[in-house]
């Protein structure tokens, strides 16, 4: 398949691992060259070398940052500001209900989860709307869209969908159950338009 991503260049956070490394693998079969966030500096650089292996011709580079903390979002999003693509993927919420959840793990977990979204999200968005050109996705649970009361903070609405509204292109993907379901928002005659929209793999 060609996407036409041959040369682009996409930071993916998260992406030592799962979800994240995912993406990052299929973005390299597509030519897209990589930048790679985590907390972990030994995982990334694994990542990195399979990521080089699988696709020699593409050029991947590593930030160890623990996103939770603004210190790090700044600068990362200072180091990959001229990205086409960002997919936001870092982080997950710890699973209790509302009595057993502490201000403390909300706090934390959202930290990371959604502020660490919106933070880069609008850092990377000003340097794409200067462009005029740039893809935003950001990948959530299936709990933001399914109630689950012993998963409370992940099933409360989220903020990092409804900052992606303004960005030049922007969705939020929620792979699950062997269907990926996503939303998205396109810039078009001075207005944004957003749809919805359902697959079954």
């Amino acid at each position: 398949m060609d996407l036409k991503l041959k040369g682009k260049r996409a930071l993916v956070t998260g992406a030592s691992k799962g979800i994240g490394l995912a993406v990052a693998q299929s973005l390299a079969a597509e030519g897209c060259h990589l930048d790679i966030a985590g907390r972990g500096v030994p995982a990334l650089e694994l990542a990195r070398d399979m990521l080089r292996q699988a696709a020699p011709g593409i050029d991947v580079r590593i930030h160890g940052a623990d996103l939770s903390q603004v210190e790090d979002q700044e600068r990362l999003a200072q180091a990959c500001a001229e990205v086409d693509i960002l997919v936001n993927n870092a982080g997950s919420n710890p699973a209790g209900d509302l009595d057993d959840t502490s201000d403390k793990t909300w706090r934390n977990a959202w930290d990371l989860k959604v502020f660490g979204y919106i933070n880069l999200t609008r850092s990377i968005f000003h340097a794409m709307k200067q462009r005029r050109v740039g893809v935003i996705v950001n990948i959530i649970g299936y709990a933001g869209e399914r109630l689950f009361a012993r998963y409370i903070i992940g099933s409360t609405p989220t903020g990092p969908r409804a900052c992606c509204a303004r960005s030049p292109r922007a969705s939020s993907a929620r792979p699950s159950d062997g269907a990926m379901s996503s939303a998205s928002w396109t810039f078009r005659s001075g207005e944004w338009e957003g749809r919805a929209k359902s697959r079954t793999s």
